[in-house]
C-alpha cells in the first residue's frame, strides 16, 4: 500500500465527480477549443482534468501562464482568468493515467 501523499494546500476543497457534473473549463490553444472536465474547487481556484487521450494539450501549459476559461455547467457560462500552479499526474484510483491542472483565480490577463 502506498501512503498517503502529504497535501501542501492549506485550504479546504471540495471535490466534483468529473464524469457526472457536466462542468466544464473551456478554452482555446492554437486555435483549437478544449473542453475539460471540473475536478475540484476551492476558495482560490480548481483543478481541471486532462484525460490521458488528450495530454497532447499538456506541452501548451505551463506553471504561471495565465488564460482565460469559460467555466460551463448546466446553469451558466462564466469567463474567468487563472493562472495555472500545477499539472500532476494522477498516480492511483479510477483516474489512473490522467493529469489534474490546478488553478488558481487571477483578476486579469497580463
Amino acid at each position: 500500500m502506498h501512503p498517503k501523499p502529504e497535501d501542501r494546500r492549506h485550504q479546504d476543497r471540495a471535490y466534483v465527480e468529473p464524469y457526472t457534473t457536466n462542468t466544464f473549463l473551456e478554452f482555446t490553444l492554437s486555435g483549437r477549443t478544449h473542453r475539460c472536465l471540473l475536478l475540484d474547487v476551492s476558495p482560490g481556484g480548481m483543478g481541471m482534468l486532462i484525460s490521458n487521450t488528450e495530454k497532447e494539450i499538456l506541452q501548451h501549459l505551463r506553471p504561471g501562464v495565465r488564460m482565460s476559461m469559460a467555466c460551463t455547467s448546466p446553469e451558466a457560462t462564466v469567463p474567468m482568468h487563472f493562472e495555472i500552479r500545477h499539472i500532476t499526474e494522477i498516480k492511483r484510483g479510477n483516474l489512473l493515467g490522467h493529469f489534474q491542472v490546478g488553478l488558481c483565480l487571477v483578476s486579469e490577463i497580463k
